[in-house]
């Protein structure tokens, strides 16, 4: 009886690490790794960026649905047009969206942020893309000089100017 118990618990303790297992195919086949940190959404995004416009086209490299593309603005950047282009539509594999977006830069450098987010596979998935325009003015450059430090543990950090 002690024999047959150690057994069914061996299998169950199999079958339950099995589970556990990602369904990712390419997760742990030879010479590959498993993916760190968040799936991004299989979409290529580009912005052609103007003085007050940017022409943003995505391409969606597997079928999506549920699609929502919002734009906005950093560092000053703010969006004049629609800042969610895109609601609750559905894409083919290898479908294009191209849209326009208006905005008012802000002074020196500033960004325009575009996130796409939907279900690629069934899998909640979103990617973001930011785009410059404008140049750095002489307090941005400064702000983003700081001095790079190495901690104890051999992590590389930033310090930054107040």
């Amino acid at each position: 009886m002690h024999k047959i118990a150690s057994v069914v618990v061996a299998v169950l303790f199999a079958l339950s690490a099995l589970a556990m297992i990602p369904r990712d195919s390419t997760a742990y086949t030879k010479g590959k790794t498993r993916p760190v940190g968040k799936r991004v959404a299989p979409v290529s995004v580009n912005a052609e960026m103007g003085s007050s416009a940017a022409r943003v086209s995505i391409t969606f490299n597997a079928a999506a649905t549920d699609v929502e593309v919002r734009v906005n603005g950093v560092d000053g950047l703010k969006v004049t047009s629609d800042a969610r282009p895109v609601a609750g539509q559905s894409f083919a594999s290898g479908q294009k969206k191209a849209f326009d977006v208006s905005y008012r830069a802000g002074e020196g450098r500033s960004s325009l942020v575009v996130a796409v987010s939907g279900k690629f596979g069934g899998m909640k998935q979103s990617s973001v893309t930011s785009y410059s325009v404008g140049a750095p003015t002489a307090e941005q450059k400064r702000k983003a000089a700081g001095t790079t430090i190495t901690d104890s543990t051999g992590r590389r950090l930033k310090d930054m100017p107040e």
